[in-house]
């Protein structure tokens, strides 16, 4: 689990969210994360518990809601 001593966690708790996206899109192309993702995750490892989105946040949150790949494109 994440705590403030994960590097990589400690960047979003610094508001180093663009370092955090840097390093886990090494490898990937340009926009192998969409905004949408990166902001679903980024609210859903805020600090404070008080900044986090509530369940119908996260159910209704852009992400969630956008259309997901069938299987057959995944494996493509």
């Amino acid at each position: 689990s994440a705590s403030p001593k994960d590097q990589i966690y400690t960047l979003l708790a610094q508001s180093k969210a663009e370092q955090f996206w840097t390093f886990h899109q090494k490898g990937k192309p340009q926009d192998y994360f969409s905004a949408d993702l990166k902001d679903f995750i980024q609210c859903m490892m805020q600090v404070d518990p008080l900044h986090r989105p509530s369940m119908s946040e996260i159910l209704y949150h852009p992400w969630m809601l956008a259309e997901m790949p069938t299987k057959e494109q995944i494996l493509e």
